[in-house]
């Protein structure tokens, strides 16, 4: 899991939402007593993403301290203490946001976007030391957004939306190496669509650098009724392109996507029983790629709102988090689940706050889960979230 709102109604939707989940705690409690507040900020501080390094994680997001957008960086232990100041890693005049972080051998890459002057945005690759000193920094388009990276040892994958008229986007792709040398040219790998804000990636277990394979799930209405599931994969050469849900009319939104042993774990939330819900399919990885989603699992039946989902392997099981407001206040949720997507542990109520608890963020790790989130004193008529104090967090989960 940020751009100003416009005409679009999923985007000011998706806006509103993210400022109700976002913003913090005042001073340094905590939102549970297992839970590590990583920023530091006097203003907001949204849209965590974290990457395990070999000493522990990196933990990106993005800033309101300066009057705008930038991001930040800081370095958490094995356990999620701060080792670490907070860095910044933009230094512009214009909002940088949903920085997306990833792990490389002596450092991290971080995806984002930024938005620039007459509504244009413009979607930003770079590449930091493990202590936070810029190595590059790359535009990759100037009508990008909604970056996201991953890295498969020394290289770089990078997808983004580029919006290339008032009604027409599609999803673009690169592989560059980690001293910014271009391998895989930027190409269009697929259809988007104005009303797609979010795609994820994976990349390929069995890729190589010599190799390199990578999926790309997004939503999109492109020759659908409402928006709906589509999976990219892309190798060195080609791009396939799969329609996950079906096409019944009730948008899907969202979807996030992880592999490990042959198998696929899909998430995202759905409005085809009447309201947002999270949806789980699990499956041979194969299956997914002839566009056979196995059979869709509802994970919450509540009367609020659920969204946010997102999930990630650890061995044989994976964990599953998201945000539901429920409760009368946005909170975080967690589930584990076998590799065939029986329950391996009740659902955790993470976060039990006075603040809203945003859009989460989930790494497998040695004996569990990782998590973060960020906390949003949300104020009634709020709807930017951008003006008022927010905090990232952290927490392991088993």
């Amino acid at each position: 899991m940020a751009l100003e709102a416009d005409a679009t109604g999923w985007y000011v939707r998706r806006r509103l939402l993210i400022a109700m989940l976002a913003l913090p705690l005042f001073g340094s409690c905590s939102s549970s007593p297992r839970a590590t507040q990583v920023s530091d900020t006097p203003a907001g501080a949204f849209e965590a993403s974290l990457a395990v390094v070999h000493d522990g994680f990196v933990t990106t997001w993005y800033d309101t301290r300066h009057g705008h957008g930038e991001i930040y960086a800081r370095r958490l232990s094995l356990d999620g203490t701060p080792i670490g100041p907070e860095r910044r890693l933009t230094t512009g005049d214009v909002d940088a946001f949903e920085a997306d972080v990833a792990p490389l051998r002596d450092g991290f890459a971080v995806g984002w976007w930024e938005k620039v002057t007459n509504g244009r945005t413009r979607a930003k690759v770079g590449a930091w030391a493990a202590d936070g000193t810029s190595r590059w920094v790359q535009t990759l388009s100037n009508r990008g957004r909604n970056t996201v990276v991953r890295t498969l040892g020394g290289l770089i994958f990078v997808a983004w939306i580029q919006d290339e008229s008032a009604d027409r986007a599609g999803v673009w792709i690169t592989w560059r190496r980690a001293d910014n040398v271009e391998l895989i040219a930027p190409r269009r790998a697929a259809d988007a669509s104005s009303t797609t804000f979010n795609l994820n990636a994976v990349i390929d277990p069995d890729a190589s650098p010599g190799n390199p394979r990578a999926w790309v799930v997004f939503d999109a209405k492109t020759g659908t009724k409402a928006s709906e599931i589509f999976l990219v994969e892309t190798t060195e050469t080609q791009d396939r392109l799969v329609r996950l849900t079906p096409d019944d009319g009730a948008d899907s939104k969202y979807p996030d996507v992880a592999l490990s042993q042959g198998r696929a774990a899909l998430t995202w939330f759905d409005l085809k029983d009447g309201n947002e819900e999270v949806y789980l399919t699990v499956g041979d990885r194969g299956a997914y790629l002839e566009g056979r989603s196995p059979a869709w699992m509802r994970i919450t039946s509540t009367s609020g709102h659920s969204i946010g989902a997102y999930v990630a392997w650890n061995g044989t099981r994976f964990g599953l988090v998201w945000c539901d407001n429920t409760p009368g206040n946005q909170e975080v949720f967690f589930q584990s689940f076998d590799r065939d997507g029986g329950t391996r542990s009740d659902v955790q109520r993470i976060t039990n706050t006075a603040p809203q608890s945003g859009i989460p963020a989930i790494k497998g790790v040695s004996g569990g889960f990782a998590l973060v989130w960020n906390e949003y004193n949300a104020p009634a008529g709020d709807t930017h979230g951008t003006n008022h104090p927010s905090q990232v967090f952290f927490r392991l989960v088993k």
